[in-house]
């Protein structure tokens, strides 16, 4: 009979030859998302963070390196991430890639055989990866994007935590906290299981690198993050902030209840109140469950753990099909606590398979509540797990938190006192960064990977800037404040004596900005 440790390597050879064929095509790959990792971590080592946060330098100065067809933004990732990336990014762009990649998926592949063992769990375990998570793994390696070496960390975090090792799960969960932030969800798992010591741990854990990353990355550098960026990250505000391929709830309630006359000109009912209810209902929701499973230890440590992880991707309004990969922890518990429910095992590997690979472009075009299929396929995963512990869940639980999520939200909720509009209708390249005059038309430039003008059909008679500039982020004419919004701006002009012009980024992605006009006062 073949003993243990061969078995498992047989069961792995689908999964170290699919890791192998998307690490040898990766130099034939564009550079993707790891572009933002390396050019944005290289600008804010250097001490230029807003070389990584500003849209157009970022991109132009990757342009002019001699890389074309590049389209990336470095918004989403916290000044940690580029201490992650230091050891690579004094290599070549495209070296740095394949390295990267390739310790990321050997880091990936260890942590799993580790957790297998660690668990006891049946080897076919291993021989289920490569095609439930199939299009994760592949977008993770040709995109250059960490999310494997994310699981890995948060893998020997869960195995050195169980072994009681608090120093060392500690410094490996405080990486992954300050890398992708939502990884704080442990906080709560520790809490509520009363894990106090631990938590303090990781709490100093965390503080340990964000000092370090502070006397690096620089205050500056933080405050911009967490000030202008983490907000709008918060609102879903990516890139496009009406977008389907979030799949998320969030996203779901802001085509349903939010107006914009550019980008959802037709929700099924306008109203930012509703808006704020139904998401602070469905937060509501989930956390109370989840906490309440883990205050009276319904569920093992182990998937307690995973649904933590899992409750922070639901709850989150920005989502990826790379991303996707964390729900091998939830899998993973699966397997753990339910491997003699065959059929309830059965069920959650097809809508796993189901939810990382279906393609959502297929139902782009479909109506608002058919363009969701993952995030029906993640709720019912959800479901299927709690479902036996429904009943514990006290009302009371789920009403306080509905109470903490949704007043402060309608008592604090700012009146939009910003009097700018859309200058066009019809307009919906989201990264805007110049407009200019040509035959006495507006005309602007987007860059998409490459610069592209397009003309407009807004006639100009003429054109200045005097008297305009712009202070602390507002837009100022003869030294009268025109604006009082956060949205970041640029290049104000007058045109036909009339309107002021300039490029905002308001309500969208940071530094994707478009054209919005304002009546000059009279």
């Amino acid at each position: 009979m073949m003993n243990a440790k061969r078995r498992m390597v047989l069961y792995s050879l689908p999964l170290i030859f699919l890791l192998l064929v998307c690490i040898m095509r990766t130099p034939s790959r564009p550079l993707s998302d790891f572009a933002g990792y390396y050019f944005g971590g290289k600008e804010i080592l250097k001490g230029n963070f807003m070389g990584a946060y500003d849209m157009e330098a970022l991109n132009f100065n990757i342009s002019e390196q001699g890389h074309k067809g590049v389209y990336v933004s470095y918004a989403p990732f916290p000044p940690f991430t580029a201490l992650v990336f230091a050891p690579f990014i004094g290599l070549s762009v495209a070296w740095a890639k394949l390295y990267f990649v390739i310790f990321s998926a050997l880091f990936f592949m260890v942590s799993l055989y580790r957790t297998v063992r660690y668990f006891a769990i049946p080897d076919y375990f291993l021989l289920l990866i490569p095609l439930l998570f199939f299009t994760p793994i592949i977008n993770n390696i040709y995109f250059g994007q960490a999310y494997l070496l994310l699981v890995a960390l948060l893998l020997e975090g869960l195995i050195a935590y169980r072994q009681q090792k608090i120093v060392l799960s500690s410094l490996l969960w405080g990486i992954a906290i300050l890398f992708k932030l939502f990884p704080a969800v442990i906080f709560f798992y520790l809490i509520l299981r009363k894990e106090y010591k631990n938590a303090l741990y990781l709490g100093l854990a965390c503080l340990f690198f964000f000092l370090l990353s502070l006397s690096i990355n620089g205050i500056d550098c933080w405050h911009f993050y967490l000030t202008k960026i983490l907000p709008k990250l918060n609102a879903g505000e990516l890139n496009d902030p009406f977008t389907i391929s979030f799949q998320s709830v969030f996203m779901l309630l802001k085509r349903t209840f939010l107006y914009d006359d550019l980008l959802n000109p037709n929700p099924v009912y306008s109203s930012p109140y509703l808006f704020i209810l139904f998401v602070g209902l469905f937060k509501a929701g989930i956390l109370a469950v989840t906490i309440s499973l883990s205050k009276q230890k319904k569920l093992s440590s182990t998937m307690s753990f995973a649904l933590w992880l899992f409750i922070s991707i639901l709850v989150s309004p920005n989502g990826s099909s790379y991303s996707l990969i964390l729900l091998i922890l939830p899998f993973l518990a699966l397997i753990v606590d339910y491997k003699d429910h065959k059929f309830l095992f059965g069920l959650s590997a097809v809508l796993l398979f189901l939810a990382c690979n279906i393609k959502i472009q297929w139902f782009a075009h479909l109506p608002l509540y058919a363009a969701f299929p993952r995030l029906y396929l993640l709720l019912f995963l959800f479901l299927m797990i709690v479902w036996r512990h429904l009943a514990s869940v006290k009302p009371w639980t789920i009403f306080s938190l509905a109470l903490i999520f949704i007043f402060p939200g309608i008592i604090f909720r700012k009146n939009d006192t910003d009097s700018s509009s859309y200058l066009l209708q019809k307009e919906k390249d989201l990264f805007i960064y110049d407009f200019g005059v040509k035959n006495a038309c507006l005309t602007y430039t987007f860059w998409d990977g490459t610069a592209k003008e397009r003309m407009t059909n807004f006639a100009v008679k003429s054109i200045s800037n005097e008297n305009l500039f712009i202070k602390d982020n507002q837009i100022y004419w003869a030294n009268q404040q025109l604006t009082h919004s956060v949205d970041l701006k640029k290049k104000p002009v007058l045109v036909n004596k009339n309107t002021i012009i300039y490029l905002s980024d308001k309500n969208r992605g940071v530094g994707f900005y478009t054209l919005r006009k304002i009546a000059l006062p009279i």
